[in-house]
């Protein structure tokens, strides 16, 4: 089975923010290589909580390269692959996000979720974070740097591929249910190919036309911080909902995404942010994944698909 898995690390909550990239190589089942590379963010600004989560200072990246300059390297290494991550829709709104910020050409790929993959595999765990993936097998994680997370998920996924003997990504669909995600230079992420199943019925509902498997909300779990300028939070919550992922009022573990509103900090010290923000941060150090969104990110995502 050949892949490639991807990790990137942000500066900020907004999508188009990398400040690392790591990309992890498979063949035949076995790690080859790795590659990952500090990327100058926009103006090099960054968020406290980000530098919180993974410890990039932007005195590390202030001479280093932008998208945009790494782009002719790295493009040619995903085009046309099968790329895997670690909560893939957000991983590859932050691929496509900068990719249209610099306007460079979407490149075509597929790719799949690792958490799904291990959800399928492994049914019955508490948690199917990295770290908690990890831990279970015995794989050693050196947690929040994009390269460490990228070959920690390609550990896990070849454990999970050689347990469900996977051996083409038609396997995946086929023999997991799980689906595949398309990539395309010229619309959104689609779906890609899935397993041919009598799907289950949706509940009678006048929103159940709105639910979206593309978004990158979709059966996740998301949590709103503070005042929207945008919309009412009830409004938010409402479309997170029609689209089909899990509004919730508090921050746990298993949380997804935290929306930050514009009238929470980013400020230089932790008595600067919010409780959920200070929550979510306590329990990233734990091993959650919880990843921070702004709100002209959340409105972007809302308008993209």
């Amino acid at each position: 089975m050949d892949f490639i898995t991807i990790d990137f690390e942000t500066a900020t909550s907004a999508g188009d923010s990398p400040c690392e990239i790591g990309l992890t190589f498979v063949r035949n089942g076995k790690v080859t290589g790795t590659y990952s590379k500090l990327i100058r963010p926009p103006g090099n600004r960054y968020d406290f909580w980000n530098i919180k989560v993974h410890g990039i200072q932007p005195h590390e990246t202030q001479f280093q390269p932008s998208f945009d300059e790494i782009w002719p390297e790295l493009g040619p290494l995903i085009k046309d692959q099968f790329l895997i991550a670690h909560n893939a829709s957000f991983d590859f709104s932050v691929l496509r996000r900068t990719l249209s910020a610099y306007r460079l050409e979407i490149p075509s790929l597929l790719y799949a979720c690792s958490v799904q993959l291990s959800r399928k595999v492994w049914t019955g765990l508490e948690k199917y974070n990295l770290k908690s993936l990890c831990d279970y097998h015995g794989i050693n994680l050196n947690h929040h740097r994009a390269e460490a997370d990228s070959l920690a998920t390609a550990q896990v996924c070849i454990k999970a591929f050689e347990q469900a003997q996977i051996e083409s990504v038609n396997d995946i669909r086929t023999k997991l249910g799980t689906h595949v995600w398309q990539m395309q230079s010229h619309g959104n992420v689609r779906l890609g190919v899935r397993k041919v199943t009598r799907e289950k019925k949706q509940p009678a509902s006048s929103l159940v036309s709105k639910l979206n498997p593309a978004s990158m909300f979709y059966k996740k779990k998301v949590v709103v911080t503070g005042t929207l300028s945008t919309m009412k939070r009830l409004e938010a919550l409402q479309e997170i909902l029609d689209l089909g992922g899990f509004p919730e009022e508090k921050i746990t573990p298993q949380t997804d995404f935290l929306i930050i509103g514009k009238n929470e900090s980013s400020g230089a010290g932790m008595q600067s942010l919010s409780h959920k923000q200070r929550m979510a941060l306590e329990y990233i150090t734990q091993g959650a994944q919880i990843k921070f969104i702004s709100e002209p990110e959340f409105i972007h995502q809302l308008q993209f698909i």
